[in-house]
């Protein structure tokens, strides 16, 4: 058996793509075998902006290797109001919840935020893998944990901070993964308009526009031609503590003992 790419992908792609996954830091450890394995049943497929990978309450058949672009988690209220608890950065891997959990479908919703590349993995072979590979297993684990934690700052922040912790998370998020670094504040070089905003912080347009107009009214927002930009340290002090910011990635922050 041989990965399979859903279009079609040169010599160069492949290569890329297979080594991209091949690295991703949760297969760091894991037995030859495992990685060969993963790779030999791994499904390639590029998804545009706003594409969806997989959705809430769907069966959850697949655990995905984000290897390039940026992924949105979201959940949706019963009145359709979205609202996205964390953004993924290549390289990592996702959907597997429900495969460690037992539970027979996704809890979430994934789509590109930009043009992306995923290799989906049956669920049931990365589960024999775990039982098997011990190194794999307990990487997976403590990659699990590290997504635990940032969740649970984050809940933390959504709770205290409300509305206004948010959006900050949001900014702060798309600073990282899009900024623009500049003398004095970062300019986000992506589209991030009041409705796509609401979108992701679960509230109205109106919500999105009033809080955006306090963060500039407190000197921690900006809005130009080129899109909005932060005063990064101004947000971070003036709303809740913790670790601001949802963007997510496997791969160890620099900070990070």
């Amino acid at each position: 058996m041989s990965p399979r790419f859903e279009w079609e992908a040169s010599n160069g792609e492949r290569s890329r793509c297979l080594n991209a996954m091949a690295n991703v830091a949760v297969l760091e450890a894991a037995a030859r075998e495992t990685t060969e394995l993963l790779l030999q049943n791994a499904c390639f497929r590029r998804y545009a902006p706003g594409e969806v990978l997989y959705r809430e309450g769907e069966p959850a058949t697949a655990v995905f290797f984000l290897v390039d672009g940026v992924l949105r988690i979201f959940q949706t209220s019963a009145r359709g109001v979205e609202y996205s608890p964390k953004i993924f950065r290549a390289t990592c891997h996702l959907g597997d919840l429900p495969m460690l959990a037992g539970f027979p479908d996704y809890r979430s919703s994934v789509a590109a935020l930009t043009p992306a590349i995923a290799a989906a993995v049956p669920a049931a072979l990365v589960e024999e893998r775990l039982r098997l590979d011990h190194a794999l297993c307990f990487d997976w684990l403590r990659l699990m944990a590290r997504k635990h934690a940032m969740t649970m700052d984050s809940d933390r922040q959504s709770v205290f901070g409300g509305l206004m912790a948010r959006v900050a998370n949001v900014l702060l998020s798309y600073a990282d993964v899009f900024g623009q670094p500049g003398r004095r504040v970062i300019t986000i070089d992506h589209p991030l308009s009041y409705q796509r905003l609401a979108e992701q912080v679960g509230c109205t347009r109106r919500g999105a526009i009033n809080a955006m107009q306090t963060l500039v009214e407190r000197g921690a927002a900006q809005t130009g031609s080129d899109g909005w930009a932060i005063e990064e340290q101004l947000l971070r002090e003036s709303l809740t503590p913790g670790r601001l910011g949802v963007a997510y990635t496997d791969r160890r922050d620099p900070d990070e003992s």
